[in-house]
């Protein structure tokens, strides 16, 4: 509903139902927002944004959001009408998305697919392997899909396609944005950087950090880089 109403990646709700968010805790302010279905819920969001002389400037709103049941769907997929081009959108990469998208691509084949657009626009990332696995349905040769290294030179870890990829030779053109991120990145730089798509849109998030998370004995926690991908 709030994607559909207008609100985007990297907005801030400053306020809930006109009670500001200042100092609430996560729990609360999802708390504040869920509700029964066909229920209303008033946002303020502040967005940042250009003016005509593109310096940055920030600018409130409203949006009045209709409460329903989401349910979770990571994968669309459809052929563009009267054309052999399939399309598959991944909103992000959770465990079953590997399986999904093999079986949405093998639908695609047999209505005919000839080449393949590929949506991660606002894909936030997600689980690494999942993203891993979905590049080996498109890169081979067990070439590199993405590797991290940490401060020494011995930390370096590479994860590796297949020997055989379903789809290496389907011609593909990938759209990113600047809600591209993590996961959504490393696919789209792998595909880039073996020339098995040509990537198209805006300038990505620049997700390209392995963290890890200390929990502290007062609930808090430390969120520590300890390599690069």
């Amino acid at each position: 509903p709030a994607f559909r109403d207008g609100v985007l990646p990297r907005d801030k709700i400053i306020k809930i139902n006109g009670n500001s968010t200042e100092g609430t805790t996560i729990e609360k302010a999802v708390h504040s927002l869920r509700g029964k279905p066909d229920s209303k819920v008033v946002i303020t969001v502040a967005r940042e944004d250009k003016d005509s002389e593109g310096k940055a400037k920030e600018t409130i709103k409203d949006f009045t959001l209709t409460r329903e049941v989401i349910k979770i769907q990571t994968i669309y997929s459809r052929m563009f009408p009267s054309s052999d081009i399939g399309y598959v959108r991944i909103t992000e990469f959770n465990a079953r998305t590997p399986q999904d998208i093999h079986e949405m691509l093998g639908k695609l084949a047999k209505q005919g697919m000839a080449s393949l657009v590929l949506d991660l626009r606002y894909n936030p990332g997600g689980l690494l392997p999942s993203a891993i696995e979905t590049a080996k349905e498109f890169i081979g040769d067990e070439k590199v899909v993405v590797y991290t290294q940490g401060r020494k030179p011995e930390s370096r870890v590479e994860y590796r396609a297949a020997p055989r990829a379903p789809y290496a030779d389907v011609p593909l053109g990938v759209l990113i944005n600047e809600g591209s991120a993590s996961g959504s990145e490393i696919l789209a730089g792998a595909l880039q950087d073996h020339k098995r798509a040509v990537l198209l849109g805006g300038r990505s998030f620049g997700k390209a950090s392995v963290q890890s998370v200390i929990n502290l004995p007062d609930g808090s926690g430390l969120r520590l880089t300890t390599a690069y991908y």
